[in-house]
């Protein structure tokens, strides 16, 4: 198969130092490189992320958590040159962590050359290493993996470096806005400003997907909102206490007292976020403790999308999953929220169309055994 033979040629240039060698940490700083990786605003996260999921519409999600062998051999490979090009004792936890990142690396070039998957980020990731660099940007080639795999190393340097400065900016202009709304937060009494809460929802991953949050009476008056929303959002307009009971229904409050007693206590109030892939949501504002931010005061949205309504809405594979769930989890689908948990979803019930079962997270063979 051509697959398995450009697997072969992948692990040939790991292995002959071609692609990682001594020159890759030469200069290499290791804190300021995984900043870089891990950064919102650089773009390479979310770059491994998208090669990620489109390996996972390709294969079985078992088949992500345990690679298969060809792929666990670039893997493996990818790990060990880098351990032996860095140096990396076995106590250097930054040095080796960045190894096991490059290894990360190339399981996403490998899972997707395996599987067929073309993919410009699968090129872009592949170029960063021809040029000598450590990936740490967004960087999309257009064409065929094939064609850009011998791509020369002067020809690679000139596709990474304008993506390195994009990123490099980026990342000065979020950090000047931190310090900027470090000021404003720590003043801030009540409901945080609109600036406070986009910079706030682009630090968990919302950098292109919301378009606005919308705040007041006037922002409103021409977006699509269910009645009981906009009800809720009169009450606060008018400085009075939010009718929860309206929207969190008597079955859902039963079954989930905690929730009904943090939305009367520390709720600071709603806003609504139109977006470009969804229907408009309902955010609600939580504070809390933070030591991280100038005056100790951090913030925390809960997302809320439009509730389902009736499961006949959900396609075949969405209303399977809904089907299991208990009654009072249903209703609060049908008629509160399609899921409710924080802007990186996490803490609380996630939309239909998110859900999994936890065998999908054990082998085949462990499943078989349960």
């Amino acid at each position: 198969m051509q697959s398995e033979k450009m697997m072969r040629r992948i692990t040939d240039e790991i292995n002959n130092g071609s692609l990682i060698n001594g020159e890759l940490f030469i200069s290499a700083d290791v804190k300021q490189i995984v900043k870089w990786r891990s950064h919102i605003y650089s773009g390479c996260g979310r770059a491994a992320e998208t090669l990620d999921s489109e390996y996972k519409k390709n294969t079985h999600y078992t088949k992500w958590l345990h690679p298969e062998p060809a792929i666990a051999s670039v893997m493996d490979s990818a790990y060990q040159k880098s351990i032996e090009a860095s140096g990396a004792e076995e106590g250097d936890f930054d040095l080796r962590g960045l190894c096991s990142s490059i290894k990360g690396d190339f399981r996403k070039i490998a899972q997707c050359v395996f599987s067929g998957i073309e993919h410009p980020l699968l090129n872009g990731f592949w170029v960063f290493y021809r040029a000598g660099r450590i990936p740490s940007a967004w960087l999309e080639v257009p064409g065929t993996f094939e064609e850009i795999f011998d791509i020369p190393r002067e020809e690679a340097i000139k596709l990474v470096e304008p993506a390195e400065k994009a990123a490099e900016e980026a990342i000065a202009a979020v950090d000047r806005a931190r310090e900027e709304l470090q000021s404003e937060l720590a003043a801030t009494v009540g409901m945080p400003s609109e600036r406070v809460v986009k910079y706030l929802l682009a630090l968990d991953g919302h950098t292109k997907s919301y378009l606005r949050i919308l705040f007041t009476e006037n922002e409103l008056s021409e977006v699509q909102i269910s009645g009981v929303w906009r009800e809720m959002l009169t009450a606060q307009w008018a400085h009075q206490a939010i009718p929860w009971g309206k929207l969190w229904n008597e079955t859902v409050a039963k079954a989930l007292p905690a929730v009904m007693e943090r939305l009367e206590k520390y709720c600071l109030g709603l806003a609504v976020m139109t977006r470009s892939d969804a229907p408009p949501a309902l955010i609600y504002i939580f504070s809390y403790e933070d030591n991280f931010w100038k005056g100790g005061k951090g913030y925390v949205f809960f997302v809320g999308a439009p509730a389902i309504g009736s499961e006949d809405t959900l396609d075949e594979e969405a209303r399977s999953k809904f089907n299991r769930l208990p009654a009072e989890l249903k209703t609060l689908y049908r008629t509160v929220h399609d899921g409710w948990c924080t802007s990186g979803n996490h803490g609380g019930p996630l939309p239909v169309s998110q859900l999994f079962f936890l065998s999908t997270l054990l082998s085949d063979k462990e499943a078989f055994r349960r």
